[in-house]
């Protein structure tokens, strides 16, 4: 056998951290990078449970709940509640949600430029949307409001200030109170003539 002469490397230098500044800046971009994703979350995915275009709305809460009309489902206002442990000897009381009732619209039969009332009644504190869809797959809605002590929450728009089409508009309501959601869709549906 040959001799194998093995060789060293002298004076060679191991990448080491450099100072604390280095850090510093990957932990800046970092969170740059973190709140950049946060920017895109909520301009392109925010709120995509009801994509569409909200109708400017006035509201008025100083009204008294109407009751449902005979052309929507008929549903108890009333919720129940229950009792749950959250394990550290406390209980939390959950309030069931009750679907959503009421006028979804006042009318089915409006012109463009009609005043339309539209009112939606489930639990007390609950939010409410109504969300009105063409054949063609437009989406309009109103936007989500609390539920007053009542029961009950108020529009008031026009197809013209929404910019709402004429032809047929099918409108549901969707109320939502922490993780329960309920939807009810008017049997009737909305008829907008020029």
């Amino acid at each position: 056998m040959k001799n194998k002469k093995l060789y060293t490397v002298k004076n060679s230098k191991v990448a080491k951290p450099s100072s604390s500044k280095s850090l510093l800046w990957v932990f800046v971009t970092l969170v740059l990078i973190l709140a950049l994703a946060g920017v895109i979350y909520r301009v392109y995915f925010y709120n995509k449970s009801q994509p569409g275009v909200m109708i400017p709305t006035t509201t008025s809460s100083n009204k008294a709940p109407q009751t449902p009309a005979s052309n929507t489902p008929s549903q108890t206002n009333s919720s129940s509640q229950s009792s749950k442990s959250t394990g550290s000897g406390q209980t939390q009381t959950v309030v069931n949600l009750s679907s959503p009732s009421g006028n979804f619209v006042s009318s089915h039969h409006i012109g463009e430029s009609d005043s339309v009332e539209s009112t939606c009644n489930t639990t007390p504190g609950a939010k409410c949307s109504i969300i009105f869809t063409n054949d063609a797959g437009a989406k309009l809605y109103l936007a989500a409001q609390t539920i007053d002590q009542n029961g009950t929450a108020y529009w008031n728009w026009t197809p013209a200030g929404a910019k709402m089409t004429s032809g047929t508009w099918h409108v549901q309501a969707v109320a939502t109170s922490g993780s329960q959601t309920k939807t009810t869709k008017d049997p009737t549906a909305l008829e907008v003539s020029p």
